[in-house]
């Protein structure tokens, strides 16, 4: 489905859309519980829904946001993850609990997705097994051993994530050695804090991680906290639009894309809590200088908005942007183009010479990438005439109301 967007700028009040990182981490450490969790507010999208059928698949019961944990079978059938790249990392060393063999698949960006972290360590003892030249379709087969398992920090914190949820559970210690720099390191603090809420203990070092063996996880109740990723993209809205008021965040969240608040207050912006609420006023805006080597999902929102202020922005920390939903270090530096910009990439930097009003009257592709998609949308009052979005169903795969939210601050659209 194609849209038409028209440039309005946003205002009004909005609840965020709940955590997909948290909610990822809490229904499957739910389901690692021995016992009955109570999990409310869960994301409702694609992404979920293919973590929650992976779990279902292994015998996990899920009715709503009630969680009956510890009741893993062997899967019948290949585990489809969809477009997950979350949903893949983090079950892969779960299934690996079990004696029998699991297959994975997804669809599609994600059957090329890296999965070098986990074939390194695990084939060469033979529980890993590729299926063809990408590297999706893959079988694991357990059982996971504890040990030490030395990993590389600079692909993808998710692999990371993965290890920890099952190791703790293992019959002995553990230890993850860290090579190189870890990529992305708040999504597993954000990890280590949801272990502890569910009675598990994780001691990081300055190599890594050490895991104590023969952890049980706990059932638990809590409510998932509001996504800083998705809050993003109203923040810039809000501050190049009328202003608007955000609620339902955490304002002590173990979140990384939090740092959208100080980024954009670099830029000029004028945000403040109130009442548990986030207040956005509108705001002249100045160029950025942002590393957003652990925020990399921040890239499309604030490079597309750094188009649209005059003056020369820099980005640095950008590896990681092309190993998402779709290459999105290229998918920018092309739209940025179409919509008048030039920006300059050398090595890990990218600079974009913003023209503060971006060219509209054009078609712009969303590369199959939802956080593309809602980015065009938010900075539609920067354009100087309407512009179609193509494929905007896409936002489904984290956001799939985002279009109801979008037109309940004002934005205008229209399906064609």
């Amino acid at each position: 489905m194609d849209i038409r967007v028209y440039p309005t700028p946003l205002k009004g009040t909005l609840t965020a859309p709940a955590s997909k990182s948290l909610s990822h981490r809490y229904v499957i450490g739910a389901a690692l519980a021995m016992g009955t969790s109570h999990i409310t507010n869960i994301l409702e999208s694609d992404d979920l829904h293919a973590t929650q059928d992976a779990l279902s698949a292994l015998g996990i019961k899920i009715e709503g946001p009630t969680i009956h944990g510890g009741t893993w079978r062997a899967a019948l059938a290949p585990i489809n993850c969809q477009a997950s790249g979350s949903t893949l990392r983090f079950m892969m060393p779960i299934a690996m609990r079990l004696d029998e063999a699991t297959t994975f698949t997804g669809t599609g960006r994600l059957p090329k997705r890296p999965l070098d972290v986990y074939e390194t360590l695990f084939a060469s003892r033979g529980q890993y097994v590729r299926h063809g030249t990408d590297p999706l379709p893959a079988t694991v087969l357990g059982p996971l051993e504890p040990g030490t398992f030395n990993v590389s920090g600079s692909v993808s914190s998710q692999f990371i994530t993965g290890l920890l949820f099952v190791l703790p559970t293992l019959a002995g210690p553990s230890e993850i050695i860290l090579e190189g720099r870890l990529e992305s390191a708040p999504y597993v603090d954000m990890t280590c804090q949801v272990l502890n809420a569910f009675g598990i203990t994780i001691k990081k070092t300055s190599t890594g991680f050490k895991i104590p063996g023969f952890q049980v996880y706990q059932p638990l109740e809590t409510t998932i906290e509001g996504d800083y990723s998705q809050a993003a993209f109203w923040l810039v809205g809000g501050t190049i639009g009328q202003g608007l008021k955000l609620g339902g965040l955490n304002e002590k969240s173990a979140q990384g894309d939090q740092a959208v608040i100080p980024l954009l207050k670099t830029m000029g912006a004028t945000i403040t809590w109130h009442q548990k609420n986030l207040i956005v006023q509108p705001a002249p805006l100045k160029p950025l200088v942002a590393d957003l080597r652990d925020t990399p999902d921040l890239g499309p929102v604030m490079m597309l908005l750094a188009g649209a202020v005059d003056g020369l922005s820099t980005f640095t920390g950008l590896k990681r942007l092309r190993m998402k939903e779709s290459d999105r270090l290229g998918v920018l530096q092309t739209l940025l183009k179409q919509a008048g910009v030039a920006s300059n990439l050398n090595n890990d930097t990218l600079t974009i010479t913003g023209q503060g009003v971006l060219k509209g009257n054009q078609r712009f592709k969303t590369y199959d990438d939802h956080r593309i998609a809602m980015a065009l949308c938010v900075l539609a009052a920067r354009f100087d005439q309407p512009f179609i979005v193509e494929n905007i169903e896409v936002i489904s795969k984290s956001y799939p109301h985002f279009l109801d939210d979008y037109a309940a601050l004002g934005g205008r659209f229209e399906t064609l």
